[in-house]
């Protein structure tokens, strides 16, 4: 152990890169507090100390009667990236999937056209995606892209293929992303595909997504169950 930092500390640090690491995994029990304190060589109280550090970080859960257990990670949602949910889960080691719930062509009408700077007869790509990670629902996605943007848009499997990606390729450089964060009440059908209760409440996303011409490529409204994610944002001051 080293020297400076309290015990209980330390210990919080190494289950925690225990944890990170893979070693010890989701839903699994932790061993006893006689276990760890041999483990440490410290007292109980230490142990407990330790133990209620990570339950507050919500790497841990306690479950009375029962024991201590691994928790379900958070996925990381980096603000400052501009990352798709694909990048996230991955970078949070989830493994992800999608499910496409429906997608049609449709005439942009007034909301989109304000959004994404076309007129209201213009067409648009309506795409609508339950976005999984671990095989558990994430996040609720109707998103929206100018007709022609992409050649063939609806002979692409967007189950297998990432939004961004797809943009990429048709020579389309993502550069800026305009978001707002909201908090809502679910309710039926979101709060039925993202298996939470109705009125609970979760995180609303709105974002826009501009091009190196700083034309609007995609705008999408994301639907997520807050207890998934953590959300970062970095502010520098000049």
């Amino acid at each position: 152990m080293a020297k400076g930092e309290a015990l209980y500390l330390q210990i919080s640090k190494i289950l925690k890169s225990q944890i990170v690491r893979g070693e010890l995994r989701y839903g699994q029990h932790i061993p006893s507090e006689r276990d760890l304190s041999k483990t440490f060589s410290v007292d109980r109280k230490t142990i407990r100390k330790a133990i209620l550090v990570l339950v507050e970080e919500g790497l841990l859960t306690q479950i009375q009667g029962k024991g201590t257990y691994i928790s379900k990670q958070k996925v990381d949602y980096d603000v400052n990236a501009l990352d798709n949910i694909t990048q996230m889960l991955q970078r949070s080691n989830v493994t992800p999937s999608c499910r496409v719930l429906f997608q049609e062509k449709r005439p942009a009408g007034p909301k989109y056209a304000r959004l994404l700077g076309i007129s209201e007869s213009d067409s648009i790509f309506r795409l609508v995606r339950l976005r999984l990670g671990d095989d558990e629902p994430i996040a609720l996605q109707n998103t929206c892209v100018p007709y022609g943007i992409i050649d063939d848009i609806e002979g692409i499997d967007f189950e297998m293929h990432s939004l961004y990606d797809v943009l990429s390729q048709h020579s389309v450089k993502l550069c800026r992303v305009k978001e707002t964060f909201s908090f809502f009440e679910f309710s039926d059908p979101e709060a039925k595909l993202l298996n939470v209760a109705p009125d609970s409440v979760g995180c609303l996303i709105n974002d826009v997504t501009y091009d190196q011409l700083q034309h609007a490529v995609e705008c999408t409204t994301t639907f997520i169950n807050k207890d998934k994610i953590k959300i970062h944002a970095e502010i520098c001051f000049d």
